[in-house]
């Protein structure tokens, strides 16, 4: 028997040479010849490590079309007008292409007319309906704010400890740092000098810089913009939710 050693030609082999057609099932193959089982186990093999490549690909596809649509609606959602559809994809990083394809989706939905916001409310939740949570680390600190107000590194807080000093709702029970994943290193190096990892009152939020995108400095702490601790409130449901909708109606005085 002829072993093929190239896996491309074994592939091909599997069409070329079958002449008579594949067997549905294994227990349809004949016992003999030893060389059409062979080209059998090569068909099934490799198209099921292309199907799940095919998977893994979509997911990912996906999973960068719906970074790119978070970016876009930050944009949307706190930059002034007037704002045309060329400056909104550049302040997103987009194509300009995408970036007029995803306005025209939201102007079906009614939620925006061209690039002005026509319901904030609307949009923060057609925005919770893909947003995903980020990875993150927990830490035991004592004085987690003084760490904050030194450091050099790029951070911005959200949830409880943003949202108290925003509108002082919520009791600042934890505090959640949104971080860039390259600085997750020096955030550990720098938190373990003050406290304990694991389980404690802070969170290292690991992500790009997108939830960083126009964050503000209140009482010397960088927050991060109002529609991005809307989202992140209403992600924590509960009384975060509820802060949430009074952070609402401020949001739609800004996008007038």
């Amino acid at each position: 028997m002829r072993v093929v050693k190239d896996y491309k030609v074994s592939f091909f082999n599997v069409f070329s040479e079958n002449q008579e057609g594949l067997p549905e099932t294994v227990e349809a193959i004949p016992a003999t010849p030893l060389k059409r089982i062979y080209r059998f186990y090569l068909y099934t093999t490799l198209f099921n490590d292309i199907s799940v490549i095919f998977i893994y690909s979509k997911r990912i596809r996906y999973a960068m079309q719906d970074k790119v649509k978070e970016r876009i609606i930050r944009v949307l959602l706190t930059e002034k007008q007037p704002l045309s559809k060329y400056r909104a994809a550049k302040l997103a990083h987009a194509s300009f292409g995408w970036t007029h394809e995803f306005l025209s989706q939201l102007e079906r939905l009614k939620l925006v007319d061209k690039t002005k916001v026509t319901n904030p409310k609307g949009l923060i939740g057609y925005w919770l309906s893909f947003h995903k949570k980020p990875k993150y680390r927990e830490y035991m600190i004592q004085k987690p704010l003084d760490l904050l107000k030194k450091t050099k590194l790029d951070y911005a807080i959200t949830t409880y400890y943003a949202e108290n000093r925003v509108q002082h709702f919520l009791f600042p029970s934890r505090l959640d740092i949104y971080i860039k994943k390259e600085d997750l290193e020096e955030w550990h190096k720098a938190l373990m000098k003050e406290g304990l990892y694991g389980k404690g009152n802070v969170r290292l939020l690991i992500n790009g810089a997108g939830p960083l995108y126009n964050s503000q400095k209140i009482q010397g702490l960088k927050i991060v913009s109002l529609p991005q601790l809307i989202l992140d409130l209403k992600a924590e449901s509960g009384p975060c939710e509820e802060a949430a909708e009074m952070l609402i109606k401020k949001l739609k005085e800004n996008v007038r």
